[in-house]
C-alpha cells in the first residue's frame, strides 16, 4: 500500500502520519515500520511484508477524490477526520482511508485484508504550541473572523486595519493556522479561513487558551431569592452583557431561571457588583470577565447579550444534562449550520 505525503512534510503532517500508525498498530496488533521517505511521502511496511505509500492531505473534496482515485492501489489516505459520508464516498473509489480520530477502512493485499473502524468523533484540533500571549491574540482573532462576515475576504492589510491588530502580528497569524490547516488555498493564488474548522477551534480552545486571560471572578446574589422576574428586571449599565445560560435564555425567549450566570463588563467590577447586587464568594454561581470583543451584534444587544457564538461556547461549560439541552436549542436556532458544517 502507499502512504503518500504531498509536498514537504511539515511537523503537523509527521505527527498526524505518527499518531494514525501507533494507533493502528495498537488497534490492529501489527507491527508497521517507516522506511526511509522518498520525495513528498512515506513508506510503512507491515509485519505481513506488505509495503505501502501513504497520503495526507488536510481537505479532502469531491475532486481531490477523483484525482486519488487515478493513483494505482495500494493506497492509504490519512487525515485529520473522515466524516460518514466522506467515508462512503472514499469506500465507493476504493480508496484506504484512516484518520486521527480512529476511523478507518483497509483493503488490499494477499491474502485479502479486509478492516472497517468507524464512529468515531473528530477530536479537537491541536492548539499551536506558542506564548500564551500569541494563542490570546490568535483567539481574538478567530473570533473576529466568525462573528464578521465580510473579514475572511479581505486581504491582511485590511485584515489588520478592520481588526485594530499590527499587520505583522496579523500575518503571523494567518500563518499559523495555515500551518494547522485552518487557512487554505481557495483558487489559484488565493487563501482564505476555513470557517467551519475554526468554529470547531475557536470552541475548543477558547476555554483555556483565551477564557483565564479575562480576569474571571465569582460573586453570589446577595439576594438568595433572586427569580427570572427579579433578573429581567436588571438594568445593565454600558459595556455590559450576558453570556451562557442567561443570554440563551435571553435569546430564545424562554423563561427560566439559569443556575448560573456569565458576564461580561468594562465597568469597576465593586461599582458594578453594587449595582447588581452581587457579593464576592469564591463558589458562587456569577462569573464577570473583562470582554476581549469590541462590539456585539444588534440583536444580541437589544438583549445586552454578547454575540451567540460567545453565548454557546460559555454554555458549552455547564455540565448538567438541562444545560446540554438548552445547548442543543441553541445551536439549532443561531449557529446550525456553521456548527453542523464543523462537525
Amino acid at each position: 500500500m502507499l502512504v503518500l505525503v504531498l509536498g514537504p512534510q511539515p511537523d503537523s503532517a509527521l505527527h498526524l502520519l505518527d499518531h494514525v500508525r501507533e494507533y493502528l498498530q495498537r488497534t490492529l496488533c501489527v507491527t508497521i515500520g517507516v522506511c526511509p521517505p522518498g520525495t513528498g511521502y512515506q513508506w510503512w511496511r507491515w509485519e505481513q511484508g506488505l509495503l505501502t505509500k501513504v497520503l495526507t492531505i488536510g481537505t479532502v473534496t469531491p475532486p481531490r477524490i477523483a484525482q486519488l482515485a487515478e493513483i494505482p492501489p495500494p493506497l492509504l489516505l490519512v487525515t485529520e477526520y473522515v466524516s460518514p459520508s466522506l467515508a462512503e464516498q472514499l469506500r465507493r473509489a476504493g480508496i484506504c482511508y484512516a484518520d486521527r480520530a480512529g476511523n478507518a477502512w483497509l483493503r488490499w493485499g494477499q491474502p485479502q485484508w479486509l478492516v472497517l473502524l468507524q464512529g468515531f468523533r473528530r477530536l479537537p484540533l491541536p492548539c499551536p504550541t506558542v506564548s500564551a500571549s500569541i494563542r490570546s491574540a490568535q483567539m481574538r482573532f478567530v473570533f473576529q473572523l466568525l462573528t464578521s462576515p465580510a473579514l475572511p475576504s479581505y486581504a491582511p492589510a485590511s485584515l489588520a486595519t478592520h481588526t485594530g491588530l499590527k499587520l505583522a502580528l496579523v500575518e503571523r497569524l494567518i500563518l499559523q493556522l495555515q500551518q494547522q490547516e485552518l487557512w487554505l488555498p481557495t483558487g489559484p493564488g488565493h487563501l482564505a479561513p476555513q470557517m467551519a474548522p475554526l468554529a470547531r477551534y475557536w470552541v475548543s480552545h477558547y476555554p483555556e487558551a483565551l477564557r483565564p486571560r479575562l480576569n474571571p471572578q465569582r460573586y453570589r446574589w446577595s439576594n438568595p431569592q433572586q427569580t427570572a422576574a427579579t433578573l429581567a428586571q436588571l438594568r445593565f449599565p454600558p459595556d455590559t452583557w450576558w453570556s451562557g445560560e442567561t443570554a440563551a435564555n435571553l435569546l430564545l425567549a424562554e423563561e427560566a431561571l439559569p443556575t448560573s450566570f456569565v458576564i461580561y463588563s468594562r465597568q469597576i467590577r465593586p461599582r458594578l457588583a453594587e449595582q447588581l447586587g452581587l457579593v464576592p464568594h469564591n463558589r458562587g454561581n456569577v462569573e464577570i470577565l473583562t470582554p476581549f470583543f469590541s462590539q456585539v451584534p444588534p440583536a444580541s444587544a437589544a438583549f445586552s447579550c454578547v454575540d451567540p457564538m460567545l453565548v454557546y461556547t460559555d454554555l458549552l461549560l455547564l455540565p448538567t444534562a438541562p444545560g446540554r439541552q438548552l445547548q442543543q436549542r441553541f445551536k439549532q436556532r443561531f449557529l446550525s449550520a456553521l456548527l453542523r458544517a464543523a462537525g
